[in-house]
This record gives C-alpha cells, sequence and structure tokens, in this order.
C-alpha cells in the first residue's frame, strides 16, 4: 500500500513538474508581452485545473485530503514564479565590473549607469582615427571605403577591426594595410564579452568597439562598409564634435518608429519624447572622448549593449517593417537595437533636441561599387530606412 501511494505521488510530481515548465513558459511569454491581469489569471485557473485532472487521470482513486494538498502546493508554486522571474531579470541587468574597468570604466557598480564619483582618466585627442569593421562578405565594400578613406583623407589612421572577415579576405586586407603605416587590422576578441555580441545581426558588437577605439586613440571618425567618404573637407565637422562630443547623420524616421517598446523601459523614458525626435545612423559617428560623451552616453550605451535584454528585448525583430504607417512616429515593427539605444540615450542627454550632434554637412554617399573610382565617385543618396545599412 506504501509503495502504492510513493508511486502515485511519483506520477503526480512528474505531472506537476510538466505543468509548471509549461505555465513557466507561457508566464513568461505573458510577461514579456504586457498580457493583462485578467488574461493572467485565466490562464493560471487553468493551469491548476489541468494539474488536478491529469492527476484524476492517472490516479482514478485518490485521497481527498492530498488532492487538496498538492493543489495548494502548487497555487503557492504559481505565485511565488513571478517573483522568481523578478528575481532573475535583476541578475540580468548587471554588467560585470571588470568589463567595464576593461573599458575603461572606472570606479563603475555592476548596475550604475553612471559612476557615484569621478574617478575615470579620460584620453582626448584632436587628430583622430577613421576605424571601421569588417565583416563577413563586405570585402568589396570594406576596399571602397578604404580607398576613399586614403584618397580624401591620407593623413588619417585607418583602424579595422576584423569581426568576421573569412581568412582569405582578410589576408588581403592586411596586405594592402603593410604598403602603409597608416593601416592596422586587429581582431575583435569576442571571448571577452558576453555571448550575445557574436550575433552580428544586433550590432551589439558596435558599442563596444568604438569605446575601445576612444580608449586607445581619444577620437574617432567611426565609418562603416555600408558607404563611403566623398570628401575631405572635416574641419567643420570635427569642431563640432569636440564641441559636442557625438556628431552623427540622421535619417527622416523618429527614434519611436524604430525603437521596441521595452528598451525605452529599460531607460526609464516615455515613448512620447521621442515622436519627433530624429534617429542617428549608428554606422557613421565621429566622437570625441570627452567627461560627457564618457559618462553619459558611452557608459550607458556600452552598458545596453552588454545586457542582451537591453540591446534585444525578447519580443523584438528588424524585418517585416511597415514604413507606409501613420502618422511616422508610430513604431514600425523594426527595432535597430544599438542604433536604437543610441538614440534614446541622445534623447535623454540633449534634452530630446537633435539639432547640436545633427551633422551639418554630409560627408559619406553611396558609392557604385562595381565602377569605384577614387577619383570621379558615382555617389548617390538616400535616407529611407529600409534602403539604409545599419
Amino acid at each position: 500500500m506504501i509503495d502504492e501511494e510513493e508511486e502515485q505521488q511519483s506520477l503526480m510530481q512528474e505531472v506537476v513538474s510538466k505543468v509548471r515548465r509549461l505555465y513557466q513558459r507561457l508566464l513568461i511569454c505573458n510577461l514579456q508581452d504586457q498580457m493583462k491581469t485578467k488574461n493572467f489569471y485565466i490562464g493560471s485557473a487553468f493551469l491548476v485545473a489541468t494539474t488536478v485532472s491529469l492527476w484524476l487521470l492517472s490516479n482514478p482513486t485518490p485521497n481527498f485530503n492530498t488532492i487538496m494538498t498538492q493543489t495548494h502546493k502548487q497555487i503557492s508554486n504559481i505565485k511565488n514564479i513571478p517573483e522568481n522571474l523578478r528575481n532573475s531579470n535583476t541578475e540580468d541587468l548587471k554588467v560585470d565590473p571588470m568589463i567595464l574597468e576593461r573599458l575603461g570604466f572606472h570606479g563603475i557598480s555592476s548596475v550604475a549607469f553612471t559612476p557615484q564619483k569621478d574617478t575615470t582618466k579620460i584620453v582626448v585627442k584632436n587628430r583622430p582615427v577613421i576605424a571601421t569593421v569588417a565583416l563577413p562578405g563586405q570585402y568589396r565594400r570594406l576596399m571602397g571605403l578604404i580607398k576613399s578613406a586614403h584618397f580624401h583623407l591620407p593623413d588619417k589612421t585607418i583602424l579595422i577591426y576584423n569581426v568576421g572577415l573569412d581568412s582569405g579576405n582578410t589576408e588581403k586586407v592586411k596586405k594592402h594595410c603593410n604598403k602603409t603605416a597608416l593601416c592596422v587590422v586587429k581582431k575583435f576578441e569576442f571571448d571577452k564579452y558576453p555571448s550575445h555580441l557574436k550575433d552580428l545581426d544586433t550590432r551589439s558588437f558596435r558599442p563596444i568597439v568604438i569605446q575601445e577605439t576612444l580608449n586607445d586613440y581619444g577620437s574617432v571618425i567611426w565609418a562603416e562598409p555600408s558607404e563611403y567618404f566623398i570628401h575631405g573637407h572635416v574641419t567643420q565637422l570635427l569642431k563640432q564634435a569636440q564641441k559636442v562630443g557625438i556628431v552623427g547623420w540622421t535619417i527622416k524616421d523618429p527614434v519611436s518608429s524604430i525603437t521596441y517598446d521595452k528598451m525605452f523601459k529599460f531607460f526609464k523614458v516615455n515613448v512620447e519624447e521621442y515622436y519627433f525626435l530624429e534617429s542617428v545612423k549608428t554606422s557613421h559617428l565621429i566622437l570625441y572622448n570627452t567627461e560627457k560623451l564618457h559618462k553619459d552616453v558611452m557608459l550607458p550605451w556600452v552598458r545596453c549593449a552588454l545586457i542582451e535584454n537591453c540591446i534585444s528585448p525578447v519580443g523584438c525583430q528588424n524585418s517585416v517593417c511597415d514604413y507606409n504607417r501613420k502618422p511616422l512616429y508610430i513604431y514600425a515593427g523594426c527595432h535597430k537595437y544599438d542604433m536604437s539605444a543610441l538614440n534614446v540615450i541622445l534623447g535623454k542627454v540633449f534634452d530630446y533636441m537633435h539639432d547640436s550632434y545633427k551633422a551639418s554637412e554630409q560627408l559619406f554617399g553611396i558609392l557604385d561599387s562595381e565602377k569605384f573610382n577614387v577619383t570621379t565617385p558615382k555617389v548617390s543618396t538616400r535616407t529611407r530606412l529600409n534602403e539604409i545599412k545599419i
């Protein structure tokens, strides 16, 4: 008789365990999609009923007291699940302080967005390097960018971070760089950072690479192979960046249209503030490692990039964008990851006004890579979000 009861209890525990796992997955989806309280309790009641029903089917003659005891336990467990999830999410928001220290953010706790006191040694240089990334399948575009930089800005050092270019093309790039002292190829060490940075689609590596460059060189013209230099007249742009800390090129789509709502909640801001704030592209920037940029912009941007739930909130995606929506500020269905994060931060730092950091003139254009000629570039411009590579 005792063996039979133990077998029944074991079976009950197995059934309950399966139902609890199913419920946890359902609850996570409910919480992430902000399901209404009514639906949450309906789901809870359904799963409790399912637990009891499955047990009754597996044990036709259960003891009534046992039913009540087990049901009460499962209701208690269900009540505790949200609290457990909240504790887990709190852990997910932490960043290894050693990573922040290595990136030049000294005296920062694992959960702080800004330092409690100024213990940071900031390096600022007036002669920025040109930094870019070598991405898989973009060898020709990369070489076009490098050639345009050599032609228009021959006195600038070019720093190339390899984040996935194949070995054969990497050797070609190195061979090209060996011809000049102003070209450096550096492999980005993904193993030093959280594993989600390896997902190149989210571009979560971008803030980290930029911060590494600022640490080493103090200022940078960040330019990725999606566009190319069309001239070398950068004096006014550099002066603007020195004053503000950052200069970028905007598109017509407001920040609210490219940002998943959960990212706004992460930064504790209201989406309404971003309805008419133009979005800066993160593929092309000029940055000076000023104290304000370092503490107010780069630190929260880097922290967000290191936290997967911030840079890529569950439920977001970057496809099937609705560009025919009205009004324009409505979310288009496409989250832009690091670009979204930077623009949310810039809105907070600059009081939701983009005039001070918006580039005053064009520096980049789209060139025909098949007919690329640095002396007579064929330039075309584009601003629609679905046409640019970010």
